[in-house]
Parts: C-alpha cells; structure tokens; sequence
C-alpha cells in the first residue's frame, strides 16, 4: 500500500466520522501542519501515530487503510 492512499483513507476516514485535522493533530501530538501533511501525502504517517488514530477512530489499523467504497471482492 503506497503513501497516497493511506493518505486518501485516513483523510476519508477523519471526514466520515466528523473529526477536525486539528482534533486528531491534537491526538497523535503533531502540529496540524504536520497532519496536513500526512493527509496530503506529503509527509508518512507513522506506525505509533497510525494506531494513535485508528484508536482514536475506534478501529484496527487494517480498517483504516481501506475506504469502505474501495474493499477488494473476496473470491
């Protein structure tokens, strides 16, 4: 999975659960610049900061690198 859309998910999942850039910023102890970043693909999320959010959202990482509208059919 590349940087972009792990990007792209945590960008989808933050707006689908209405939390603010800054909010979650906030949780994972970045500036909301350096989140930006993050969402923007600019700047890699790391593993620590990646769990921060996926608790944060109340769910597994594995959850949070997939936007629901792109889950693979399972054959």
């Amino acid at each position: 999975m590349d940087n972009t859309t792990v990007a792209e998910a945590l960008r989808w999942h933050r707006e689908n659960l209405d939390y603010s850039a800054k909010e979650v910023a906030a949780h994972i102890n970045v500036t909301p610049s350096i989140y930006s970043k993050i969402e923007s693909g600019n700047r890699i999320v790391t593993v620590p900061e990646f769990k921060c959010i996926a608790e944060l959202f109340g769910m597994t990482m594995d959850e949070l690198c997939v936007i629901p509208s792109r889950k693979k059919r399972q054959s």
